[in-house]
């Protein structure tokens, strides 16, 4: 029986040759766990981060239309947002929810904080080699999709 790689679903704000927008699911490989002897953990699967940074929003009217800084991470600490792609479609993200932002061109995305409490959101960037091979999941994702 073979095993299945861990993996963590994301939702993939991603845009196409003519710099449209759009939303997929993805599933991001997670690190594998080990022990060794002497009880230290050490984490197979690790991906390269640039940056990090906590950000805050408070609910309102949607931001203006903006691509990716970088390509990303934006995970929700607290609170509720939408995101909205180039294509209409879109998402709610709650406690727990992972972005992949990969719209770094393009019309870009735009957002608003919902609900009645201001969201928490941390964003890292994510280094070259990692962005390269989440693309292709991202691409292998579109392709079953049509």
């Amino acid at each position: 029986m073979t095993e299945t790689a861990p993996t963590v679903p994301a939702l993939c704000v991603y845009a196409d040759a003519d710099g449209t927008s759009h939303l997929i699911d993805v599933d991001l490989p997670a690190m594998t766990r080990l022990v060794d002897a002497d009880g230290k953990s050490r984490f197979l699967g690790v991906h390269g981060a640039t940056m990090l940074g906590f950000i805050t929003g408070t609910p309102g009217e949607y931001k203006d239309w903006h691509p990716a800084a970088m390509a990303g991470l934006s995970l929700c600490l607290a609170g509720e947002w939408e995101i909205e792609a180039g294509s209409g479609q879109r998402r709610l993200l709650t406690t727990g929810s992972i972005l992949l932002m990969l719209d770094t061109h393009g019309q870009g995305h735009r957002s608003r904080g919902l609900g009645a409490t201001a969201s928490t959101v941390i964003g890292v960037g994510i280094d070259e080699d990692t962005r390269v091979a989440w693309s292709t999941l991202v691409d292998q994702a579109v392709a079953a999709r049509n």
